[in-house]
């Protein structure tokens, strides 16, 4: 059998080209070095780039997805239930002054708690049990802190007639919860004045010495924070009522019962001062002349007043919120 020597086979070409490509002297050697480190490198650079273009577009979306998971997780264990009083783990949230409320179950157990009694252990702090907001009771097991403290309406919450109305949005049907002005209170007969009126009583609870009595001409518009609910407001609601001001609490897009925008995103306030809008539109409808908007959070963005145009007085404008349990005293 005869070979063609002048043919190569596809493998010796690429051993030639191989040995061709090495560096003939120790100069040409630290060049190749060199250059496929930089080569390394470059790809190194960009790899690192596009992970960090694409952490810093989740984190800068984060903050307006609608979502309540995180602020409802279950952490905090209790350790025992008594009828009069609850051990919890000692925690700088456990341990602070004033009334703490806690939850299992998705909201299915919620009970109030008092201020701290007593440290049973060194590691536990006991609250006595002012109440209990559902049937299911506390069990040993870890629990949610509610920091709005009351749960459910201000029907259920405090006993007020309330009427869950609709606003109407651009984007649709927002509920409401409507508390109207008090004007039943005679001087001194405000809620909670009696006898059994003392240091112990729950936040909301209380009462003023005089109800200003109001001709609920003045709403207060209640608008929550960021990944939040209505009953944020339930601890200023009782307060509001007394003082002879009409309340509308509300919710805007995106929120749990509350038409979608159509990006399914928050706006941080730029698109849900519509709402607020709506809202005040609503009042207007309804009677009010002076309206107080008091936002928590992201609802203080959404207030509109730098926006709308209306024939009322905007009377103020509530940016913040002090985290002090109300005592039911207003002097």
């Amino acid at each position: 059998m005869t070979r063609d020597h002048s043919r190569t086979s596809p493998l010796t070409g690429s051993l030639r080209w191989v040995r061709a490509a090495q560096p003939r002297s120790e100069q040409g050697r630290w060049a190749q070095a060199a250059v496929i480190g930089a080569i390394g490198a470059a790809s190194m650079f960009t790899l690192s780039a596009g992970a960090l273009a694409v952490g810093a577009r989740v984190m800068a979306r984060l903050p307006l997805v609608p979502q309540q998971g995180l602020r409802h997780r279950p952490d905090l264990p209790v350790r025992a239930v008594h009828e009069d009083r609850v051990h919890v783990d000692r925690t700088k949230e456990t341990e602070r002054e004033g009334y703490l409320a806690v939850r299992q179950s998705g909201g299915a157990v919620h009970v109030r708690l008092g201020p701290v009694t007593s440290h049973p252990t060194p590691t536990t702090v006991a609250r006595p049990l002012l109440g209990a907001d559902t049937s299911e009771p506390l069990q040993v097991a870890k629990a949610a802190v509610n920091g709005f403290y009351w749960a459910g309406s201000p029907r259920t919450a405090h006993g007020l007639e309330t009427e869950e109305v609709e606003v109407s949005s651009p984007v649709g049907p927002m509920p409401a919860w409507l508390v109207r002005a008090d004007h039943t209170k005679e001087p001194g007969q405000g809620p909670g004045h009696g006898p059994d009126q003392g240091r112990d009583q729950e936040p909301g609870a209380g009462s003023a010495q005089e109800a200003p009595g109001g001709q609920g001409d003045t709403w207060a518009i209640l608008i929550h924070g960021h990944g939040s609910m209505r009953g944020e407001a339930l601890r200023v609601i009782p307060l509001l009522h007394h003082l002879g001001v009409t309340s509308l609490t509300i919710t805007y897009r995106n929120d749990t019962g509350a038409p979608a925008s159509a990006d399914r995103m928050y706006h941080l306030g730029a698109d849900e001062w519509e709402d607020t809008e709506a809202a005040i539109d609503f009042a207007i409808a309804h009677g009010a002349r002076r309206i107080v908007l008091f936002g928590w959070s992201m609802g203080a963005a959404s207030r509109c007043a730098p926006r709308c145009a209306r024939p009322i007085g905007i009377a103020s404008s509530a940016w913040s919120w002090t985290p002090r349990p109300w005592t039911g005293r207003t002097s």
